[in-house]
């Protein structure tokens, strides 16, 4: 573009010179206007001073050039014009440009107001039209002469002072684009090229004016090209990537004016409404993103909207969508001296719905979806508060299913989890919906029943519970029957605070599973100190181990055919400084619910392989001598190899041990109990099933484990003599075993007429009174060198 204006210019001018130098000039002219526009107009956002300078500066520079243009030989404007008045008005205007250019670069950092800058520019312009006019500068140039010196000097020193502004403008060359730097330095060189060239020519119309101008022309190209780029292509470049990065902004994003119309919308905007852009335009922001039910003078929004006020981070609901959306309101200056607002929607439903579900799983049971205990005490604590105000009743139930663990230990916690929450629908379909039930733990639940007039008022309550739980429960086609033992405490007779009222109930079920389970006990006094005895029993039944408390006594197993004794049943004992002696019923129940089981049981064993060298020295022989296992040493996955090392560390042959377990491990079948029961057979350790016909299991499960002994429970045994049923259920034990290749043993044998049933019908030995009582390893080694037993009356 430039070269071609050039060549028109040149064509021009070898037609007529007067109309090139003014085509020339007032291009000149109209770039000083254009880039003072600019640098007007852009202030405002692009905040540009140096710019702003420049800009201020060749608007007067373009004044004087007109000025020059129309004082021109020829042009017939001004009645003073000449050669002489048209270089003057150059000359002074090179100079204030040449300064201009020289000054701007201080201005990067430096600030002027953009009124002061027009005064100074428009004062000093006004100063030097006068003093032409008036004719009060040097002569510059003589018609016929030519060039005075004082033009030819001042040419020079332009030449200086650009020069110096191109030293001045690398110095400053950091706050520069480096295209930009460019451009500026090289329309700075284009003019000190003209302003040489300008002290050559002897005549106004001349090779060096004609040249002088063109290479002026191209240095004022170059700085439009320049302030175009600072001020025009960059700003809408970077105006596009904006409006490409509004639309690529992934919430809502809504320009609206002062009174909630709205301005622009983006694609996330238009895709949340439904609706296209266009369609939006102009329209009521409240009408279409805010709920539909709530009214505009309602709308906390739409208030702050119109007050131009800034909100961060509102939370609205929409009830037609179910959602939740944070709000955040900008205002900004648009157009001037108008006021905008940039309304930003952000979606929060999933945090909304994450934070509900961590309050939720805070208060609440994973499994049963029950109140948690923290829940439940906040709900005691109010129900206590309203009995108090209304003087009134509240109930607090303690709930603990008996002899859940069995499933869990048989079974597994998965599937014992799946019956526990049938266990609590049957539960849940007790109570009112004004009632509070909670799981407290494992199988243990808490139910609290505020707004009664009396307390026994409970016990409706209680007995619908009793009736449901009597139903059976079905999981997985399988069938069970899970009883639940319960204790009762109530505001105010039981306690008037939560703690009290949660220890009474805790005492009081604790004795219901004392006097049989499956039944409920309301507290009454002493029963705390019922429950302080039993914790004081298992504090103390953690010292017995360290202090020697503990020992093992052993019940022969005698061969019914020849009075042999033929092995023998370990049994612990416990010898308490403090109780005196303590029955296994009550501390090997204590030990399994505290866990002490597993540490017991190891020591047991221990003990028995210690015994087992004494009894060899004295002809116990190859008689094994079978240990009672807890199921949870059973679930212990390293249970056989751990046996396996305590035999080696005594020496002691695996088939002198007999490992007895109780028929409820067989309750379903269970993967992990039957690779264990294999690892131990495969060792050479003898199984033995205790209490046959007690639990759960049919008589085929036996089938699918490698037992090799059955002892028949002594309640079987008890009236065998007289009970035509016991007898039956005998005949069928003993000969189911007999088809299986399983030995039998009869349990609590004490009269003459039990052994000869037995022996009759084909039992293996028996273990009971009537031959001895559990006794101590010296008092067993002595009744092995006694001999055999003798069979007869």
């Amino acid at each position: 573009m430039p070269l071609l204006l050039i060549a028109v210019l040149v064509i021009v001018s070898r037609y007529n010179f007067l109309l090139f130098h003014t085509l020339a000039e007032l291009f000149a002219v109209m770039v000083a206007i254009v880039l003072a526009m600019v640098a007007w107009y852009t202030y405002g956002f692009s905040r540009n001073h140096f710019l702003m300078y420049l800009g201020t500066g060749y608007l007067w520079i373009g004044v004087l050039d007109l000025m020059h243009t129309l004082s021109y030989s020829g042009m017939g404007v001004l009645a003073l014009e000449s050669g002489n008045t048209s270089i003057q008005f150059w000359i002074v205007t090179r100079y204030l440009e040449a300064i201009l250019l020289l000054t701007a670069p201080l201005f990067f950092s430096y600030r002027l107001p953009k009124r002061s800058l027009q005064l100074v520019f428009g004062g000093v312009s006004v100063v030097v039209i006068y003093l032409v006019l008036q004719e009060h500068l040097p002569v510059m140039f003589v018609d016929g002469v030519g060039l005075t010196p004082a033009k030819i000097v001042s040419e020079y020193l332009i030449v200086g002072l650009l020069l110096g502004a191109i030293a001045v403008l690398t110095h400053y060359s950091l706050f520069l684009d480096r295209h930009i730097y460019r451009l500026m330095i090289a329309s700075i060189i284009c003019t000190i090229a003209a302003e040489l060239v300008f002290t050559l020519y002897m005549d106004l119309v001349s090779l060096p004016i004609l040249v002088g101008h063109i290479l002026k022309f191209l240095s004022y190209w170059l700085i439009f090209m320049a302030v175009v780029r600072t001020s025009l292509s960059e700003p809408y470049q970077v105006l596009t990537r904006a409006s490409s990065t509004y639309d690529a902004v992934p919430d809502p994003a809504i320009v609206l004016d002062s009174g909630g119309r709205i301005i622009q919308v983006n694609k996330a905007a238009e895709k949340e409404a439904g609706r296209p852009r266009q369609e939006m335009l102009e329209q009521d922001c409240h009408e279409i993103f805010h709920p539909r039910r709530m009214p505009k003078d309602e709308c906390a929004i739409c208030h702050n909207i119109i007050f131009g006020t800034p909100l961060e981070n509102v939370e609205i609901y929409y009830p037609e969508s179910g959602e939740y959306r944070e709000i955040t309101l900008t205002p900004f200056d648009y157009q001037s001296e108008t006021r905008a607002m940039v309304h930003v929607m952000h979606n929060i439903t999933r945090k909304k719905q994450a934070e509900a579900e961590l309050v939720h799983n805070a208060y609440y049971d994973p499994l049963t979806d029950f109140p948690n205990r923290m829940l439940a005490l906040d709900r005691l604590e109010q129900a206590i508060n309203h009995s108090r105000r209304f003087n009134m009743h509240t109930a607090v139930l303690f709930v603990d299913m008996d002899n859940f663990k069995d499933i869990n230990d048989t079974l597994g916690h998965k599937f014992g989890d799946r019956v526990l929450i049938r266990m609590a629908h049957s539960l849940e379909n007790c109570v009112r919906k004004s009632d509070t039930i909670a799981r407290w733990g494992g199988d243990e639940f808490l139910i609290i029943i505020p707004g009664l007039m009396q307390l026994t008022d409970v016990e409706r309550l209680v007995s619908k519970i009793f009736t449901r739980l009597a139903k059976p429960v079905y999981v997985e086609d399988r069938e069970f029957l899970i009883t639940a033992s319960i204790g009762i405490a109530g505001y105010p007779d039981d306690g008037a605070s939560v703690d009290t009222l949660l220890s009474n109930a805790d005492a009081a079920m604790y004795l219901a599973k004392q006097t049989g389970k499956n039944t409920y006990r309301f507290y009454t006094e002493g029963m705390n100190e019922r429950a302080a005895e039993r914790l004081a029993m298992e504090y103390r039944l953690r010292r017995a181990l360290s202090n020697d408390e503990l020992y093992m006594v052993y019940q022969p197993k005698v061969d019914v055919k020849n009075g042999y004794i033929t092995g023998a049943e370990a049994l612990m004992r416990w010898e308490s400084p403090e109780m005196g002696s303590v029955s296994p019923a009550q501390f090997i129940p204590l030990a399994e619910e505290s866990g002490q089981i597993v540490e017991i049981g190891d020591w047991a064993i221990h003990q028995v392989c210690r015994d087992l060298a004494a009894m060899a020295e004295h002809g116990f022989g190859d008689a094994g001598v079978a240990i009672n296992i807890s199921s949870r040493q059973i679930r212990n996955q390293d249970f056989a190899r751990h046996l396996a090392d305590i035999l080696r560390e005594h020496a002691v042959a695996p088939n002198q041990i007999k490992i007895e377990i109780t028929e409820s491990l067989l309750l379903e079948e269970d993967n992990h109990t039957v690779e264990v029961l294999g690892e131990l057979r495969q060792m050479g350790i003898s199984l033995s099933l205790d209490d046959f016909g007690t639990g759960y299991s049919s008589l085929s499960y036996l089938k699918r484990f490698p037992f090799t002994e059955i002892k028949i429970d002594r309640s079987f045994i008890r009236d065998v003599e007289s009970n035509n049923g016991d007898q039956q259920l005998c005949q069928a034990i003993i000969a189911m075993a007999e088809s299986l290749k399983l030995e039998v043993v009869g349990e609590g044998v004490e009269r003459q007429g039990q052994l000869e049933f037995l022996r009759t019908y084909g039992a293996h030995s028996v273990q009971g009174f009537l031959f001895s009582k559990p006794i101590r390893i010296e008092e067993f080694i002595s009744l092995i060198e006694r001999g055999p037993f003798s069979l007869s009356a």
